[in-house]
């Protein structure tokens, strides 16, 4: 009878201690449950943040400062994690972190969903580059012309200090940059995180073959959708003067004279002939080449090479390239985007 109570009590006790773990068990899971639901919820705001595009007054945020992003969401609780306003940091000239904004309306933490972003910068990228013109490795480079470099950090005319972008002058003033550079990893077509295939890919306009550039208006209004208006550089009072064309290529292009501010994208060669005068910046897959009088304002990214002709001239300037640069970013990436996560290293 006795050995049977034991058992009997053991039996208990094992059941008992059975039922504590399991309790623990599911508390512990449905634990877990929540937390995934909240960060699933964090990320949701995250993504959501990101495809609606943050405003480009983060642009402007001074490293380490803080904005809110993203408002609150329709229909929840205070207590959701839905509910929850996110927050972006600055943490470099072309870095901000984006993170929820703070713990929930109760007592209860939710885990922080973080995820860094890059921006493209033209002042960054400019320093980047470190010269006025960056090309390929082992790329053709011909100078029997002239690239000049002493004016790299001024607002020359026909730009003055107002309309040349406000973050070059303290950024570059006295700054006499490289003549020409080869690109750091052997390849000179990128800006950044940004591959020549995104820059292609996100330029809307395409023009091709050989062309004259010139400020198209009609009734006193710039016609923005030209393919070949380039703006009006030298007319900055004129209805295109605020006009900075945005094009890309997807083979050789000549222009043959006339006058433009760009941003161009090429992929292929790029030929300036004539008394062509471009004002801008140029990414070319090939060779970039001034002929005559022709005349480059700006920087120059070929992965190809360079020529200059007799006559020739390429003069470097960093508010151009800035100008050009912003123009671009507008469509390459209007808000920020993740940076891609880099692979695990191998042991």
């Amino acid at each position: 009878m006795l050995a049977v109570v034991l058992l009997l009590l053991t039996a208990t006790a094992l059941a008992h201690g059975t039922l504590l773990v399991a309790r623990a068990e599911l508390n512990a899971s449905r634990a877990y449950a929540g937390a995934l639901e909240d960060k699933a919820a964090l990320r949701a705001r995250r993504d959501e943040a990101l495809a609606a595009g943050l405003d480009s007054d983060l642009m402007r945020l001074p490293i380490w400062d803080v904005a809110a992003v993203g408002g609150q969401a329709e229909g929840v609780e205070p207590t959701d994690p839905a509910w929850q306003p996110l927050r972006v940091r600055r943490v470099g000239p072309e870095s901000w972190w984006l993170e929820r904004a703070a713990l929930d309306g109760g007592s209860r933490r939710i885990g922080t969903s973080g995820l860094l972003l890059w921006w493209l910068d033209p002042v960054s990228r400019i320093r980047a580059l470190g010269a006025v013109v960056t090309v390929g490795q082992g790329a053709l480079v011909r100078i029997d012309g002239s690239i000049d470099r002493l004016g790299f950090g001024l607002a020359e005319a026909p730009l003055d200090a107002a309309t040349c972008d406000p973050e070059v002058g303290p950024a570059f003033e006295g700054v006499v940059p490289d003549a020409v550079a080869t690109g750091a990893d052997g390849s000179a077509a990128a800006l950044g995180l940004l591959s020549f295939e995104d820059l292609v890919a996100g330029t809307s306009v395409g023009i091709a073959g050989t062309g004259v550039p010139f400020p198209s208006e009609w009734a006193g209004v710039c016609s923005t959708d030209e393919p070949w208006n380039w703006g009006d550089p030298e007319r900055p009072t004129g209805p295109c003067g605020a006009h900075i064309a945005v094009r890309r290529t997807a083979d050789t292009l000549h222009v043959a004279g006339g006058s433009g501010q760009a941003m161009l994208v090429v992929d292929g060669d790029l030929q300036l002939s004539g008394d062509a005068r471009l004002y801008g910046m140029v990414v070319a897959s090939g060779v970039v080449t001034l002929e005559d009088r022709s005349e480059l304002h700006g920087m120059v990214v070929a992965d190809g090479g360079l020529i200059v002709g007799a006559g020739a001239t390429v003069r470097g300037s960093a508010c151009w390239a800035a100008r050009a640069l912003r123009a671009g970013a507008t469509e390459w990436m209007p808000s920020p985007t993740p940076v891609p996560r880099l692979p695990p290293v191998s042991p």
